[in-house]
């Protein structure tokens, strides 16, 4: 019975798998972009995880993430699980939707990130060429994001467990709030 959301769920690919995996919960996904949420839709439908009306067992929503509110969805409770896929690092200003995800999950809840990492591990040269190709597509590794949730955790707003992936080529961390 969970209540989950992707926020910056592009195409709802990782949404679908959930969906599939967790038949018990609710899923929720929202995206700033109209062109990746009419691809979510289709692809949703197609997966017989939502009607070409909307309803089923995903519900998207446009909008951006410094404004999520459950509410947007007819909810009158907080998330369980806040996700980020890849999503930060492209967000023009990421400290508004991190400070929204805080106050739209509920307390005991968690905000889940997978991101790329600033790949300091990585041969210098591959750096390099990740770097300017991730550039292309307005893709800005973000290392202060880290740091903030580090800063919340030990000022005893939560718990977090933070994880480099494949040499710094991206990270994952995983904030529980206090509850």
């Amino acid at each position: 019975g969970d209540l989950v959301c992707e926020v910056g769920c592009g195409t709802a690919r990782n949404l679908a798998r959930l969906a599939r995996r967790y038949p018990e919960a609710r899923f929720f996904g929202i995206d700033a972009s109209e062109e990746m949420l009419r691809t979510a839709r289709a692809n949703l439908t197609r997966a017989g995880l939502t009607r070409t009306d909307g309803a089923g067992r995903v519900t998207l929503a446009h909008g951006l993430a410094e404004d999520l509110d459950p509410a947007m969805f007819g909810l009158d409770r907080p998330f369980d699980v806040l996700l980020f896929s890849y999503a930060f690092s492209i967000f023009p200003e990421w400290r508004p939707a991190a400070e929204r995800a805080l106050t739209a999950v509920r307390p005991g809840g968690t905000v889940a990130v997978v991101d790329f990492g600033q790949q300091d591990r990585l041969p210098r040269l591959f750096r390099a060429g990740l770097r300017r190709w991730l550039s292309l597509f307005g893709v800005s590794p973000q290392p202060a994001l880290r740091d903030h949730f580090r800063h919340l955790a030990e000022c005893g707003r939560g718990r977090l467990d933070d994880r480099d992936l494949l040499r710094g080529y991206a990270f994952t961390l995983r904030f529980t709030t206090a509850p």
